[in-house]
């Protein structure tokens, strides 16, 4: 039995006899509409169009801009930062570093995420009707479009951005490889990495993260690993011969805030992000008053 494939919103509006050709139309396409039928007249009828005289307009039409972003993230101080290169004639470059430490655990990912964002805003801005966005992390499609559910609070800001947005200005999202040659990925992804860069060598930041971003203790961070857990069937891993567990890494962030001499009662919440690979632990603590302190250990 043959299938019809009827896009009513998408990258190309009509009727396909393939998913592969109809995908093409929809995937990565914000706000896309299709259904599946079985018949020519059914599919004809739910676009409720004559296909042999489409009087629609061209997406091409639509005063397009193509964007490429990336993201990156610097374990030492919890920040994230985005680059995005606009190809508007003069290349214009943009670039920031995020300061929400509860999108850190997002690491590189909250960078990209912001940086699509501050793209979409510059191109509405600039009287954009339709962006195209080029990036290399699959979410930055997958949340906007909800083939991914977004649970934590940076994804979920992404999504009511876009949600937000995206019925003043057509987003299209297309994926590149990471690090495959792609000139302007490549130049988005320094550009990320170089606003981190200057914010870390900026005299007015550097001496604020040195009173934010703390070191742990490296005696008191063995002293609460290797002491005593009566529990059993504790989730574990192992980075340097250490064998954490969060209750144990919860409990070195404690011992380090009463050693500054705050009180344990005051703390809000505690996030502990933890960079295997590299062996970098980090603690945010968030006190009563939502202020926030954060403070690491690299265990190299």
């Amino acid at each position: 039995m043959s299938k019809y494939y009827a896009v009513r919103v998408g990258r190309e509006i009509g009727i396909f006899k393939t998913w592969e050709d109809c995908k093409r139309q929809i995937e990565g396409y914000s706000g896309a509409t299709y259904k599946s039928f079985s018949g020519l007249e059914e599919a004809k009828n739910y676009l409720n169009i004559n296909l042999s005289n489409i009087n629609l307009q061209s997406q091409e039409s639509l005063n397009t801009i193509e964007v490429y972003v990336d993201g990156s993230y610097n374990d030492s101080i919890g920040r994230y930062s985005y680059g995005c290169i606009i190809l508007d004639g003069k290349k214009t470059k943009l670039s920031g570093v995020g300061d929400n430490q509860k999108n850190s655990s997002l690491r590189n990912v909250a960078g990209e995420l912001l940086g699509a964002m501050e793209a979409i805003k510059w191109a509405y801005n600039n009287n954009y009707e339709r962006i195209k966005i080029f990036h290399d992390y699959e979410g930055i499609s997958k949340w906007a479009t909800g083939e991914w559910n977004a649970n934590k609070e940076g994804t979920k800001e992404y999504v009511h951005f876009v949600k937000g947005i995206r019925d003043k200005i057509q987003i299209d999202f297309i994926k590149v490889r990471a690090h495959s040659g792609n000139e302007f990925n490549e130049e988005a992804d320094i550009l990320a990495k170089k606003a981190l860069d200057n914010f870390i060598g900026s005299d007015d930041n550097s001496q604020r993260l040195n009173e934010v971003t703390q070191v742990i203790d490296y005696s008191l961070f063995v002293k609460v690993i290797k002491s005593e857990d009566s529990r059993r069937n504790v989730a574990s891993f192992n980075i340097k011969g250490y064998v954490l567990t969060e209750a144990k890494l919860i409990k070195v962030a404690r011992e380090f805030w009463k050693k500054k001499g705050n009180k344990v009662k005051d703390i809000d919440g505690i996030t502990i992000d933890v960079n295997i690979n590299h062996s970098i632990i980090n603690w945010l603590i968030i006190d009563k008053n939502q202020k926030q302190y954060t403070f690491s250990i690299n265990l190299n």
